[in-house]
């Protein structure tokens, strides 16, 4: 009953921030190449504007050439890799066609997931990611069985 619980508060809150934030225009800019190497190819963003959410990993929608597609997004700095910068970046999923830098691309931030970490190793970083996919894959077939998010 626990985890029932659990899934209706994820669903209620996705729907609640589906409703309230808007997509948020950016450009894909070229990255350092470190997620393809990960196995986790991410596009990097760049918007106009400031973000006002808070730094970490989130369950994203991303809209590019008239597609919505669902996504893990992670805004803030990498510490893992030393920097302190913030990056805004997101992992498709499901997605391995290539998108042009340059291109145009709206995003909407959906459920927070986690917050930042910094991992010793590449291969810590990489299985906290295949973490973030499975668990993200399953949020959004619970969501997408009862709440149509578009």
């Amino acid at each position: 009953m626990k985890n029932k619980t659990k899934g209706i508060i994820i669903k209620n809150i996705i729907a609640e921030n589906h409703k309230k934030n808007s997509f948020i225009k950016a450009k894909a800019i070229k990255g350092r190449g470190r997620g393809k190497a990960l196995g986790f190819p991410t596009l990097n963003l760049k918007t106009e504007t400031k973000q006002n959410f808070k730094p970490g990993v989130y369950l994203a929608k991303i809209k590019f050439n008239h597609n919505l597609l669902r996504a893990l997004l992670h805004f803030g700095p990498i510490p893992s890799f030393n920097e302190k910068e913030d990056s805004l970046e997101v992992y498709i999923l499901g997605f391995n066609k290539k998108i042009t830098i340059g291109q145009g691309v709206e995003f909407k931030p959906l459920y927070f997931l986690r917050p930042i970490k910094k991992f010793k190793t590449r291969k810590e970083l990489s299985s906290q990611i295949k973490k973030d996919v499975a668990k993200a894959k399953s949020i959004f077939k619970l969501v997408e069985a009862e709440v149509e998010v578009k």
